[in-house]
């Protein structure tokens, strides 16, 4: 799988997800406390760029963790989100709890603005064959075709414009 600019998803960028909601859960819409993140005493990128290994808390239940837990990791382009500031410097800035905060907290400003969804560049980085093509604040999303996905037939985004 890539993202719309031809970067492959990776596990870094589950990683980039998980070290931006750990640094900021009291501000992840998420959050239960000892849950995500809580119970992941940590959260190990393998080698092979596909793989990753959480080291848990304790043991649970396997049907209700992976139902309740592993369904809310998300990959996130790390590539082209991990900048502390707009137009800044895309690092490795979530791997510190300050830098981290700093990009969420730049994620979550450019998210605020529900309208601009459609033209924000920085919402034109995606992994699936739709791209927010518009949004309003009273709840209309547009979507159309993301340009990295050829022969997209299957989902119903790819008929749309």
């Amino acid at each position: 799988m890539k993202w719309s600019d031809g970067k492959p998803v990776t596990s870094r960028d589950l990683e980039f997800w998980f070290n931006l909601v750990k640094a900021d859960k009291a501000d992840w819409g998420s959050y239960s406390v000892g849950a995500m993140p809580d119970n992941v005493k940590r959260f190990e990128v393998v080698d092979d760029d596909h793989t990753v290994r959480l080291h848990l808390d304790r043991a649970y239940n396997p049907d209700w963790f992976t139902a309740n837990q592993l369904t809310l990791i998300r990959a996130l382009p790390q590539h082209a989100w991990d900048a502390t500031t707009d137009g800044g410097r895309v690092g490795d800035h979530d791997r510190t709890t300050k830098g981290a905060k700093a990009v969420f907290a730049r994620l979550t400003r450019h998210a605020k603005s529900l309208g601009s969804y459609g033209s924000d560049p920085l919402w034109t980085t995606v992994n699936g064959p739709g791209k927010p093509a518009g949004w309003r604040d009273g709840g209309q999303v547009r979507s159309g075709r993301a340009p990295a996905v050829p022969n997209c037939t299957r989902s119903p985004v790819c008929r749309r414009t």
